[in-house]
């Protein structure tokens, strides 16, 4: 026979000891990677999770004040007495609409006390 040429081809060969061994721990490093990646992941799941539960209230929130058309908000009072009538008239400072009229409080009854702590 006579030489005609060289050429590669792709064929299963026997591992070596020392192959196997290399192989063996370059496994074993890329378990470890794959495991801290899925626990990166895992972790970053639950924080975009949680985003997006806060979205969802916040839109709950907001869906609800449109649909109402209105909102709580705290609105300073005026107090107003009418001594004569024994009666306290509460104005919105916002609107200047009134938000109750109730009896005087015993602490209220007296005209000329200083002012008296704002109550609810």
């Amino acid at each position: 026979m006579q030489f005609l040429r060289h050429y590669t081809a792709t064929l299963d060969c026997d591992l070596t000891d020392k192959e196997v061994l290399a192989y063996g721990r370059e496994l074993a490093s890329v378990n470890q990677e794959v495991a801290a990646e899925e626990d990166r992941q895992n972790s970053l799941k639950q924080e975009l999770k949680a985003r997006i539960a806060g979205l969802e209230a916040r839109r709950t929130e907001v869906s609800a004040k449109v649909n109402r058309g209105k909102e709580v908000r705290e609105v300073r009072i005026e107090v107003q007495a009418d001594f004569k009538a024994g009666m306290a008239t509460e104005i919105r400072t916002d609107t200047g609409e009134i938000y109750r009229e109730r009896p005087l409080r015993d602490e209220e009854k007296q005209p000329g006390i200083p002012a008296v702590k704002e109550a609810p």
